[in-house]
This record gives C-alpha cells, sequence and structure tokens, in this order.
C-alpha cells in the first residue's frame, strides 16, 4: 500500500501519516508539504518507509503528477472552502483514491458534485472523514441502522486550547458567520449561524454546556446517504466560557468583518476575514494562558442524537465520546485510507463517510486507539 498525506507535516497531517507508516502492509507513506524542509525532518523522525517531497496544490499540473505514483491520497490542507476541489480534481486526473478530512459545508457540497468523474475515473473519493464531520457521522449511521431514524442531531464542543493554527480559526470563523445549511422537515434550508441555542449534556467533567447552528457538513451528506431522515442539524461551540463562540465571532460577525470580501487600512487592502483572524490569534494567544479551571478537560466532546421508532415505538439512541481533536481526526482519515487500499470499500465515486464505511469496523478500530462511544437509549410507546 502506497500513500501520500497532503498536509502531511500538520498537526492532523502528521497524525495521520504516523497511523498510516504502522499499518500492516504500508509499503510507503510519502509527506506531500509545500515545507519539504519540515516534510523531510519529519519523515525521518516517523520511520524509513515514510518520504518527502515538494507538493503545492495550488500547481494543477505538477499536483496530479505527484500523485499518480499512490494508491490513495489523503488531504489535510484547509481550510477547505478556499482550496475547493483542487486536489480531488488532481485525483481524478491521476486516478488515484481519495479521503479528506472537510469541515466545510460549501466545499463538501462542491466536491459532491465530482461523484459522475470519480466514477468514470474508477476511484473512491471519501470525505469529510474527520472527527466532526465524520466521527460524527458514524454515530448517526449506528443509531439510524437501529430504527426506522427520523431525524440525527449531531453536536460538538472543542476546546479553544486545541487550536493549532491559523487554518483552524479561518474555518472556525467560516462556519460561525453568515447563514449555514441545515436539513429541517425535508428540506435544506439556511439559518443564521449562532442560533438555535440550547444546552447539551456532554460527557463529564463537562457536562451541560450551550450549542449553536454552525456551518459544518453533516447536514449536507447525511440526508443523501441515509434514508428517510426528515431532519439533520449541527450545532457546536468552543470552551472554556471565555471563548463561546457568541462572545467570540457574532460582534464582529453583525458588523460585516467576518466575510472575505476586502479592508482597506491606510492604503493597505486586507481581507476582513484574516484581519478578524490575526486580531483573534492575538487574544487568544494572550487571553488563554490565564485561563482557569480547565485542567482535565477533553480537547473534543462529540454528542449525537438519533431518533425515530423501532417496532412502533419512539426510539432515542444518544451517543457520546470525548477524545483528543487531531488524533480523533487523523485517525479517523487513517482508517479510511487504509479501508480503500485494502479492499474493504470497493465502491465508486464521492461518498461521505455514512455512505460506504462499515460502521462496525471503523469503530472497532478506534477503540484500539483509545476512542470509546457511550451509547445509551430510549424507547417510549406512542400515544395513538
Amino acid at each position: 500500500m502506497r500513500f501520500i498525506v497532503l498536509g502531511g507535516a500538520g498537526d492532523i497531517g502528521c497524525v495521520v501519516t504516523k497511523d498510516l507508516a504502522a499499518a500492516a502492509g504500508s509499503d510507503e507513506v510519502c509527506i506531500g508539504d509545500i515545507d519539504l524542509e519540515k516534510a523531510r525532518k519529519m519523515a525521518g523522525e516517523v520511520g524509513p518507509n515514510v518520504t518527502a517531497r515538494a507538493v503545492d496544490i495550488n500547481d494543477a499540473r505538477g499536483l496530479a503528477s505527484a500523485l499518480k505514483d499512490y494508491d490513495v491520497v489523503v488531504n489535510c490542507v484547509g481550510p477547505f472552502y478556499k482550496h475547493g476541489s483542487k486536489v480531488l480534481e488532481a485525483c481524478i486526473e491521476a486516478k488515484v483514491h481519495y479521503v479528506d478530512i472537510c469541515d466545510d459545508y460549501d466545499a463538501a457540497e462542491l466536491l459532491l458534485g465530482f461523484d459522475g468523474q470519480c466514477r468514470q475515473a474508477g476511484i473512491t473519493a471519501i470525505i469529510c472523514q474527520g472527527a466532526s464531520p465524520g466521527i460524527t457521522n458514524m454515530m448517526g449511521l449506528l443509531g439510524a441502522r437501529r430504527m426506522e431514524a427520523e431525524a440525527i442531531h449531531t453536536a460538538w464542543v472543542e476546546s479553544m486550547m486545541d487550536v493549532g493554527g491559523f487554518v483552524v480559526l479561518w474555518h472556525g470563523v467560516h462556519m460561525a458567520s453568515g447563514e449555514v445549511p441545515q436539513y429541517l422537515n425535508g428540506q435544506w434550508v439556511r439559518v443564521p449561524a449562532l442560533s438555535g441555542a440550547e444546552e447539551l449534556e456532554f460527557l463529564e467533567p463537562l457536562g451541560k454546556y450551550p450549542v449553536y447552528y454552525l456551518g459544518h457538513s453533516e447536514p449536507v451528506t447525511m440526508p443523501r446517504f441515509i434514508k428517510g431522515l426528515k431532519t439533520v442539524t449541527n450545532k457546536g461551540n468552543m470552551w472554556p466560557k471565555e471563548t463561546d463562540l457568541t462572545a467570540l465571532v457574532k460582534p464582529f460577525s453583525e458588523i460585516g468583518l467576518t466575510t472575505t470580501e476586502p479592508l482597506t487600512v491606510n492604503g493597505v487592502e486586507i481581507s476582513r476575514r484574516d484581519f478578524i483572524c490575526h486580531h483573534m490569534a492575538g487574544f487568544l494567544a494572550t487571553a488563554m494562558p490565564n485561563v482557569e479551571g480547565v485542567e482535565g478537560l477533553p480537547h473534543f466532546l462529540a454528542r449525537v442524537d438519533v431518533l425515530g421508532t423501532v417496532d412502533g415505538i419512539s426510539a432515542r439512541y444518544v451517543y457520546r465520546s470525548a477524545f483528543n481533536t487531531s488524533e480523533g481526526t487523523g485517525w479517523s482519515a487513517s482508517y479510511a485510507a487504509q479501508a480503500i487500499a485494502q479492499g474493504k470499500i470497493e465502491a465508486r465515486g464521492v461518498f461521505a463517510p455514512e455512505g460506504c464505511v462499515d460502521a462496525e469496523d471503523f469503530f472497532k478500530y478506534l477503540k484500539t486507539k483509545g476512542i470509546l462511544i457511550q451509547e445509551t437509549r430510549s424507547l417510549t410507546e406512542l400515544v395513538v
């Protein structure tokens, strides 16, 4: 098995690289990164079956040429709303299988449109194979297989302490700005980001915490791949409370500073979103070290509620988990890449995880990494 991990020297890419390098039957894992020196350094640290090469995803011809030597490409280069379909198009040209960790709703919508081209090229493309989306999608699939599912509500809370770079801030501002898609009553609709506030019970020690509508891809993909659903939502937030998204992003969104429109300052034109992200990066660098009472809290907490009926009885399955963000995201993507290379996934086209990944095998793999899923259920007789 030969893999190339684009952005493989980054926070999440390095998790994918190390996991694939340790996988049975893995002949080569190439770190494809624009920073060749960093990629070479990491390759030397990981193992003899890890190589490095300079790859620029903005060089379409060079990218396709670089990818053709491998079985599966894992794309960890974000934010995905900025880079769109560049890597998938190169994979189609090179006829190489594709996995990514896309977490932006508009990028997911774009990538789904390449289904026909992927089928024609004879390749499998699995998008949104991270934590949320990714692990959350598979939790929803678990519950949907236990009932006639009508609604899936995905939710998460992430530690701002775990935000590892500028790209993550870009994504955070993007998902918390403007109007974002949710699937409500059988239709995709746009709702204001950071609306729909509610408190949900996550695993301890976090417990109850507020979450809001955000722009993730679960509502975009799950109704397409899990039949019978009438509602799919995604809500989330950041902890600690000092970084609640309604305080961190909403004030800037309300005055138009989170858009990608240019802003001219003293004759210099910059993106409004870049300006705000730099501001937030400075705030977090000074404020976070002084926050108290957050020791021992997990980096990422997920909750998925699946609602429907079992033999005419109203049913609710609730799935909860907690793990390190980068590890959960990276291991999820690594599993999918291995499953394709091993022939476990033979379907061709573009899929989200819930469309082609075996849920039991997936969670069995995560369990070997220490990621456990708590399942609770309740059944209520329907009143006629």
